[in-house]
């Protein structure tokens, strides 16, 4: 079956400072990584996703594996993996 949901339990906060980073960011690099293990839990804080669609004078980038992944991320297509960090960032196109 297709992976559908990510979640992250309990829910933790984001630190202050990648907030303000985030926020003072020209540009946000998402990647490369694993997509399902390093890239998404980050974007599961909602503090984090709230911070990259607020600041919309920073280009949000996607940084994708050179070789490729295997599991379940490995069968996910590059629109489905952005339209996950877009649902995550409220939004905000990458």
């Amino acid at each position: 079956a297709d992976l559908r949901r990510l979640d992250l339990s309990p829910e933790v906060p984001a630190t202050k400072e990648a907030i303000t980073a985030l926020a003072e960011a020209d540009a946000i690099i998402l990647g490369p990584g694993s997509f399902l293990t390093s890239i998404m839990p980050p974007l599961l804080l909602p503090e984090l996703g709230k911070a990259i669609a607020a600041n919309t004078k920073a280009k949000v980038i996607f940084v994708a594996n050179l070789s490729p992944e295997y599991g379940p991320a490995g069968r996910m297509t590059m629109a489905q993996k952005l339209e996950w960090c877009e649902r995550a960032c409220q939004g905000r196109k990458i």
